[in-house]
């Protein structure tokens, strides 16, 4: 595996690692603090970001054979996506053209042929057209060829499902990942295969969520008797793919005179790809780690959190060293990180937190991520991010 040039990338974690320091930006930066419970605020992103863009909507690998389905919520549309028999995938509104009730009820997953509406009995195909309705002699004037599931934009890439959220979104991979899509396609991301996964209610904004996977300054603090053995704090490159990020941070073990391969190198950091808007994609050794923080549509002070476990086809089979793994991370983010993103919301709901939020120089991948969401309400390009 090689995600990036190997010496310029070992160059630049070495001198860190010499030097103790991180990657900066160029200044302080601050916003009002209003933009993580404002309402308002809320609905424009909705609008303007989650209904504009590509959103991963599921693994490849949870869609393996034709007529694999998976019906799941994208911040709370739902959403019906299907393998065709010529390997490709679709995906669709989950939602009857009869009286609007989900096809597939709730968030499920299986192999099937053909869907019926459990409300009416109205039967769709996996490619979306209406193949019966029940009781013909109700609609004599329907248009069956123009009464299908509601398609939406659909593609795969790097072992990931991207769907629009609306019909009119185009979903342009190579313009969307743009300078990251190599980086990916080198991480071999789609030979991995989901083991587990594991999602969560989190009562805070979906961004002070997004904050915590993109800085380490926290884990002196927050991780003292978690993490603080394993990683260090503020010890970090991070670097803009458009709107995309990659945070690598260091380990404990890191060692320049013991690293002479990428595999070497990538064995002593935690590498992060961060997909605007709310995508998380972490590598840490021998699996990946997909995480996925969305909305709440109705409410700016909640979140759901999705997390997949990718590991390699022959290591999935081991069930016990995964779960682990899986009930170790979920312990330390659900009491540690999302301890702390409660607490936020908790004091910005209350009137209490400053009326500006601050993010340090030595914070440049959050600084990246909320100026990218500025300048994509606003319009108005903001000066920011890694010297």
């Amino acid at each position: 595996m090689r995600p990036f040039d190997f010496e310029c990338f070992k160059a630049t974690i070495d001198e860190l690692h010499r030097e103790g320091s991180t990657a900066l930006a160029a200044e302080t930066w601050c916003q009002p603090s209003a933009v993580y419970r404002s309402a308002d605020r809320a609905r424009d992103e909705q609008l303007r970001i989650f209904d504009r863009l590509p959103l991963v909507v599921a693994c490849s690998s949870e869609l393996a054979e034709p007529n694999a389905y998976l019906a799941r919520s994208v911040v709370g549309t739902p959403v019906l996506v299907a393998r065709q028999a010529d390997g490709s995938v679709r995906a669709f509104f989950n939602s009857c053209r009869h009286r609007g009730t989900e096809v597939v009820w709730g968030e499920a997953a299986g192999c099937a042929r053909r869907f019926t509406c459990p409300y009416h009995g109205w039967t769709y195909g996996t490619d979306g057209r209406l193949l019966g309705i029940t009781t013909d002699v109700g609609f004599p004037d329907l248009d069956r060829e123009q009464s299908g599931l509601v398609e939406l934009a659909c593609a795969e890439r790097h072992g990931l499902v991207f769907v629009g959220r609306r019909p009119d979104v185009v979903v342009d991979l190579d313009e969307y990942l743009g300078p990251l899509d190599a980086e990916l396609q080198s991480m071999q991301l789609g030979r991995f295969v989901v083991e587990r996964r594991h999602q969560v209610e989190v009562e805070a904004n979906w961004k002070l969520i997004m904050d915590g996977f993109l800085e380490t300054y926290h884990v002196r603090f927050l991780h003292a008797a978690t993490l603080t053995d394993r990683l260090y704090s503020d010890r970090n490159s991070y670097d803009a793919f458009g709107p995309h990020g990659r945070l690598a941070s260091m380990r404990k073990t890191y060692d320049p005179a013991g690293v002479q391969t990428p595999s070497e190198l990538l064995s002593q950091l935690i590498v992060s790809y961060r997909l605007f808007p709310n995508t998380e994609i972490l590598w840490a050794i021998d699996h990946y780690e997909v995480w996925q923080i969305e909305p709440d549509p109705g409410r700016a002070d909640r979140c759901r959190v999705r997390m997949a476990l990718l590991t390699r086809p022959e290591d999935s089979g081991r069930s016990e060293h995964w779960a682990r793994n899986l009930e170790m991370a979920m312990d330390i983010i659900t009491s540690e990180d999302f301890a702390a993103a409660r607490s936020a919301q908790r004091a910005l709901d209350g009137g209490a937190a400053p009326e500006q939020v601050v993010y340090g120089r030595n914070e440049p991948g959050v600084q990246h991520f909320h100026q990218e969401l500025t300048t994509r309400l606003t319009g108005n390009a903001l000066v920011g991010g890694p010297e």
